[in-house]
This record gives C-alpha cells, structure tokens and sequence, in this order.
C-alpha cells in the first residue's frame, strides 16, 4: 500500500505542475505538453534507498548490462549484500563507485 500511496502522490503532483503549465500557458496546446516518461514517474515515487538489488543497480549505473555488473562486482569494484538468497548493492557503494570514476576521468588515468 505504501508504494501505491507515494505513486499517487508523484502522480497528484505531476497533474498539478500540467495544471500550472496549461494555465500559465493558457495559448499552447495541452498536446504540446511533453508527457513523463513511466520512468520518471516511478523515481520521483519512490525515495533513496540504502539496498538496491542488482537489476536497478544496474539501472542506477547508467543502464549498464548485466555483464558489466558482474564484472564490476567480481573485480571487486562494487561490493554486494547478501540477505538470505537475495543480493544487493549499497547505496554508498553505488556513489563511491561513481566518485572514483569520476576521479579517473578527471585525472587522465
């Protein structure tokens, strides 16, 4: 139920700021109105989390293939959670990851 409660209330305000678009805009055609992808819909929805399991971890990394997730993980790159069967990655691993590619980038290395 909780998950349905804050997918309303992303919708709720996503009417709401059509709402002010249409009426600030009142000349523009509603179609003209770039619609949020489902995407965009379910992140505003939901909040940061401190477990990801591995298939939005990989969504979280770019979009980044399933291989490339196990290659990273098993080089040791990202470090994995185990709870009972289940895997996942840490929110903070998540950034530390992306803040030492970002070093990478900005050193040349």
């Amino acid at each position: 139920m909780e998950n349905s409660d804050r997918l309303a209330k992303a919708l709720r305000e996503i009417l709401t700021k059509i709402a002010r678009i249409v009426n600030q805009n009142s000349t523009r055609n509603i179609e003209t109105l770039a619609a949020p992808t489902p995407a965009q819909v379910e992140q505003s929805a939901l909040p940061e989390r401190l477990l990801y399991p591995l298939p939005e971890a990989q969504q979280r990394l770019g979009g980044i293939s399933r291989t490339t997730l196990y290659g990273l993980i098993g080089r040791g790159d990202l470090a994995v959670v185990k709870i009972g069967n289940r895997s996942f990655i840490t929110q903070a691993a998540l950034t530390d990851f992306v803040a030492r590619l970002s070093q990478t980038a900005s050193t040349g290395s």
